[in-house]
């Protein structure tokens, strides 16, 4: 469907700084799920490196400095990445442990796709699919689905 309401999907995603896992549900609230991994570096200490908390000279700094460039730019690209996977949003709930569901809202209320989308944040530990797909349904307020029908899809997709 086109045109001025043609916005149907209700999206759920889970972020922390490794991974985004986004949960939608179509206009038949029919839950479909993507996710996306985050490729940010952390850093690695080898077998053998000492800390150079003592330190303070220059190079010390402009390597801390460098490295907290890196990880923001991973971030940024992390977060367009997810936001680029989303189409067609009427309401958003973003949910997650770390800082970047906020990142998320942050860049979410800059785009023009999102104005006039209902956006949420609220904090919630790590979550299984089967969870987040619950949260979102509660969250959304739609039944979930007669217990026949699921066992009967879980048969054709043999699980």
């Amino acid at each position: 469907m086109t045109g001025i309401n043609s916005k149907q999907n209700r999206y759920i995603i889970w972020a922390d700084h490794k991974k985004a896992i986004i949960g939608k549900f179509d206009e038949r609230n029919r839950f479909s799920h993507l996710i996306i991994r985050s490729n940010i570096e952390t850093r690695h200490r080898f077998p053998g490196e000492t800390t150079n908390k003592i330190r303070l000279s220059t190079s010390t700094r402009n390597r801390q400095t460098f490295e907290q460039n890196k990880f923001h730019q991973q971030l940024a690209d992390y977060v367009k990445k997810i936001i680029g996977s989303l189409e067609n949003v009427l309401s958003l709930l973003i949910i997650g442990p770390a800082d970047t569901k906020y990142v998320l809202h942050k860049e979410t209320e800059n785009k023009k796709q999102f104005e006039g989308v209902e956006i949420n944040v609220q904090p919630a530990d790590k979550l299984t699919l089967p969870m987040l797909q619950e949260k979102g349904r509660e969250y959304y307020r739609i039944p979930a689905p007669p217990r026949g029908l699921r066992r009967r899809r879980s048969l054709l997709l043999g699980n």
